[in-house]
């Protein structure tokens, strides 16, 4: 358990995201003080932020100003919460309007994706911890107002990986190459819509 709470603060430290390793670690403790009476596990939830609390405390001291880093959130990058409407906003729009916008293509795209995923991991179940991380990954991807659904935060919640590949491998193998060559193509749709239009995957 320290080495949980050692690894989920570093990992804290690093991006915004990582916090969900909070939720993941809040989960994995509950499970073991409710099937082995574990109480040190405490240990990992509550001190895996201190990496996130750190960061904030560093860049405060860094720029003599309390909360600096919330404040470029909002001011430089017009950084709000919509919890979530923003992508079902730029889904609906890249429906009724096809290929008007890459930033909403490529909106659709994370949406669609993400449904598949949780459709994989319904039919394929995980550990606790693991599907803990992943929702706790997709809720601070949805939370922002601008930045919403993106391939590169959807890949952030890799387990949810797992049950694609255990659906893959037992039920469709031979879908495996229409997988990867979808994959390839959506790689390249990817970088040339950053490359000529500026849409940030």
């Amino acid at each position: 358990w320290w080495a949980a709470r050692v690894l989920a603060a570093l990992a804290t430290a690093t991006r915004p995201n990582g916090l969900a390793l909070v939720v993941a670690s809040a989960v994995a403790a509950w499970i073991a003080i409710r099937e082995r009476r574990e109480w040190t596990a405490l240990v990992a939830p509550a001190l895996a932020p201190l990496g996130f609390i750190g960061f904030m405390l560093w860049i405060d001291a860094r720029t003599d100003e309390r909360g600096v880093w919330f404040r470029v959130q909002t001011e430089a990058w017009g950084e709000g919460t919509s919890f979530g409407w923003t992508a079902v906003r730029r889904t609906a729009k890249a429906i009724a309007h096809p290929l008007s916008s890459p930033t909403n293509t490529i909106t659709l795209a994370s949406v669609a994706a993400l449904v598949l995923l949780l459709w994989f991991l319904a039919r394929h179940r995980l550990p606790a911890p693991m599907v803990a991380y992943s929702l706790a990954v997709i809720v601070l991807m949805l939370l922002p107002a601008t930045v919403t659904a993106r391939p590169r935060f959807l890949y952030t919640a890799f387990p949810l990986l797992i049950p694609a590949a255990v659906w893959l491998d037992r039920d469709r193998r031979g879908w495996w190459t229409w997988a990867m060559a979808s994959c390839a193509a959506g790689l390249v749709a990817l970088t040339t819509l950053y490359g000529a239009y500026g849409a940030i995957p």
